[in-house]
């Protein structure tokens, strides 16, 4: 018998012989103990989002914010404010009140380089967008014709953080990053 082979018989003898022996001290209790089973797939209020949940939510929040952002592409606050709410809107409205007062129209020229959700809280409500891109955007007169280049950003991010509104769209309502 090899080494391993007794080593392996003496623990189980061992085992099965402190099984039968008493033990001091021990006495039966009137409380029996109580086994509760979890069950790790159970959802509840605390639980995170499936995998699925949060790849349909990413979905809703991209394409909100991209319609917000083909919005500002074509320098239409209305549609704008479908996604973004008031206080996203100011800065755009009053730079482009600006370039009206001097007879001027932004004509956005955006290549993008980045778009994605970065962060979604656990609850499905409130998530964070990053868009990055190169902006060659200008600046046009009353006849369309490019009248003034502005300063080209490469690789431009603006930060969205958007929140889920009671009708269950979705509306952007903080901005971080340079906007024109």
């Amino acid at each position: 018998m090899s080494l391993r082979s007794r080593i392996a018989a003496a623990g189980l003898v061992f085992v099965l012989g402190a099984g039968t022996l008493p033990l001091a001290g021990c006495q039966s209790q009137d409380d029996a103990a109580t086994v509760t089973q979890v069950n790790s797939n159970a959802e509840d209020s605390t639980s995170t989002l499936t995998p699925l949940e949060r790849g349909e939510l990413r979905r809703e929040i991209l394409d909100s914010v991209q319609a917000g952002i083909d919005g500002w592409l074509a320098t239409d606050a209305e549609t704008m404010r479908l996604y973004f709410n008031d206080t996203v809107m100011t800065p755009f409205e009053r730079e482009w009140e600006e370039y009206g007062t001097r007879g001027l129209v932004i004509v956005h020229v955006h290549e993008p380089v980045y778009f994605d959700v970065v962060e979604l809280n656990k609850a499905g409500t409130q998530a964070l967008v990053k868009y990055r891109y190169n902006d060659t955007s200008y600046l046009a007169d009353s006849n369309g014709e490019r009248a003034e280049d502005l300063e080209p950003l490469d690789e431009n991010e603006i930060q969205f953080t958007v929140e889920k509104q009671e009708d269950g769209s979705w509306q952007a309502v903080r901005v971080i990053g340079v906007l024109r």
